[in-house]
Formats: C-alpha cells, structure tokens, sequence
C-alpha cells in the first residue's frame, strides 16, 4: 500500500492519469445500482414494517396450527363414518337410471358457506354446471339445490333463475344425522 502511494505522488506509472480519489464512484454504482441512505425517520418506518411482519407471521402460524387440528379432526369424523358411507354408497349405484326418461332432475350441490377451501367449492361448482349442461340438452328440466353459500355465489350468474332452494349457515357445524335429515326434509318439500 506504501508503495503504490509513493508512485503515484511521483508520477512513476507514465502514460496513465491519476484521478483523485474523491472522483471515483463507489463499485455498485458504477453498475447502476443505488444506495439509499437511511434517515432516522426511515429507519423508525423499516423497524415497524419488521415488527408488522414478524406480527403476521405469528398469526398465519396459529392460523395453521387450527387449520391442522380442525383437519385432523375432520379426517377421524371421516375414518369413522366410512363403514356407514359403503353400503350406501353401493345401494346408490345400484338404482336403475334411465338416461332416455324426461323430466325434471334435482342437482344437490354441497359447498361451504365461507374460509379457505377454495378449490373444492370451484371443483364442486364445476361438476354442477357440467350435470345441468348435460341433462338441459338432453332435454329434461333441472332445479338446483344448495347447501352453502359458496356454491350460490358460483352459479348464481348462470343458473340463478334455476335454483330452487339454497340453504345457509348449515356447514357452520359438524355434519350428522340430524341435519341431513332437515335437508332431506327441505328437498322433498
């Protein structure tokens, strides 16, 4: 370091310019980047931006840790519920449908009435609209039945005059005999 500034007070380096150094640019400003100096007043912004964060990081952990419990619980409610769904499941398939038999179908779509399942409410809002497309052209009439106000919000644009009946706040509990029982009722009605 000693030597470079003694042959450059000397002038030994010929054919190359000295340039003072307060004349040079600092390395990222020479490549377009610029820096920021930061007042105190910037700085109380940044340390309350950071706080806000570390805030909303500790919500969305809770927020996930309920959202776990809730599908942990859910998955048992299911596991104990499939020895019941089976046989009904295979009772259903076994009814006699008539694809050349016109007249008026009833579309029971079941969705949530809020939160974050967003992609089983469209999965479901879709699978309606391809059943009420399919069974208008084939001529028969179709009625729309909801459970959730999702599922209304999604076809109510398209199939709005359709619907029959959309019940509400249903989902706001876990599901059992008795509710299905009051939609039963409310369906044949």
């Amino acid at each position: 370091m000693a030597g470079l500034a003694s042959l450059s007070s000397v002038g030994a380096l010929r054919g190359m310019r000295l340039v003072p150094a307060a004349h040079l640019l600092p390395l990222h400003s020479a490549f377009g980047q610029q820096t920021r100096n930061f007042g105190a007043g910037d700085l109380k912004i940044v340390a309350a931006r950071m706080k806000s964060v570390k805030s909303i990081q500790k919500i969305t952990k809770a927020m996930k840790m309920v959202a776990a419990s809730k599908l942990r619980m859910d998955q048992r409610r299911l596991e104990n519920g499939l020895p019941f769904a089976t046989p009904v499941q295979k009772l259903v398939q076994r009814i006699p449908v008539d694809p050349k038999e016109k007249g008026t179908l009833a579309v029971l779509a079941l969705s949530s009435d809020k939160g974050l399942c967003g992609g089983v409410n469209s999965f479901v809002a879709k699978q309606a609209r391809i059943v009420i497309k399919e069974n208008e052209m084939a001529g028969n009439a179709v009625q729309v039945y909801g459970v959730g106000d999702k599922i209304r919000s999604a076809l109510q644009r398209t199939f709005g005059d359709r619907f029959k009946r959309i019940m509400t706040e249903v989902t706001r509990f876990p599901w059992n005999f008795g509710q299905a029982c009051i939609i039963a009722d409310r369906l044949m009605q």
